[in-house]
């Protein structure tokens, strides 16, 4: 596991993102990774709907709004993702990054309320 979040609607419901290995979490040319939703004592399932393929993709970070409640961000590879469902469908957001600022790997997220 890499990235965990928690619902401020619901406790019960879990994010958390994994890779087989950590050379397959964070290496590039060998990049895996796996997004999973637990809600209520269910099962753990993958969260993917929305999302490009596993492969070839390192390991994403998940976090909880603290101003919307059951909605979840993902970042990966430079993209970010939006979902405000219960079933885990991700939207993508479009991000007007800076020249040559976007980052490709990142370690924290951050959500921050905007006027």
């Amino acid at each position: 596991c890499w990235s965990v979040a928690v619902s401020l609607g619901d406790p019960d419901t879990i994010l958390l993102t994994s890779s087989r290995t950590a050379r397959e979490a964070h290496t590039k040319a060998s990049a895996n990774s796996f997004v999973y939703r637990r809600s209520s004592g269910e099962p753990w399932r993958e969260a993917r709907q929305g999302l490009p393929a596993s492969e070839g993709r390192r390991i994403a970070l998940v976090a909880a709004s603290t101003i919307e409640p059951d909605v979840f961000y993902l970042f990966s590879e430079g993209e970010l993702y939006r979902s405000a469902d219960r079933d885990m469908q991700w939207q993508r957001l479009t991000i007007e990054w800076p020249h040559d600022s976007r980052p490709a790997h990142a370690v924290a997220l951050a959500i921050v309320e905007s006027d």
